[in-house]
């Protein structure tokens, strides 16, 4: 059986993101689960080969009631075969609320779309100096088709 690595590290100081780094163990691979907080669904998000110890994960900062998320991460270490996997390490990130100071001129979402086994990154700035926001073409494209079918409405996309 692998062992586990003995540190993980997490970090959600930056909106909408999740850095994480850990030390080798020797493993053949590395595997990273992600839940909500107190959900207890662990999802696989990431898998690398035995010589990668970080990680970077995009995740949304707040609810739907508008309080901060916090999320659930688990790593394990898997043999060279991929047989056995450790009972794994677990910590948790609580992301830091939006606010006008954090989110003013910062990159605060960052997807990654996942298209096959191709992954393509995107950022975008957002800024609250004219309560504007800057999107993409495809951005803009989903905000119009979801206005279209009345998934959003101008009190929605004024934040009200």
């Amino acid at each position: 059986m692998a062992s586990d690595p003995s540190t993980f590290n997490l970090s959600s100081s930056t909106p909408s993101k999740v850095v994480m780094s850990w030390t080798s163990s020797g493993a053949g691979m590395y595997r990273i689960y992600r839940s909500v907080h107190d959900e207890n669904t662990y999802r696989k998000i990431f898998e690398c080969s035995g010589s990668v110890f970080a990680y970077t994960d995009y995740v949304s900062n707040y609810g739907n009631d508008a309080s901060a998320l916090e999320y659930d991460y688990r790593l394990t270490a898997v043999d060279a075969d991929g047989t056995n996997e450790s009972t794994g390490l677990d910590d948790t990130a609580t992301m830091p609320e939006l606010t006008s100071s954090n989110v003013q001129s910062v990159s605060v979402l960052a997807s990654k779309l996942k298209n096959g086994s191709t992954t393509t990154s995107y950022s975008n700035t957002y800024s609250n100096d004219s309560a504007s926001i800057a999107l993409s073409n495809a951005h803009r494209y989903i905000w119009e088709q979801r206005q279209a079918i009345g998934i959003y409405d101008d009190r929605t996309k004024q934040g009200a």
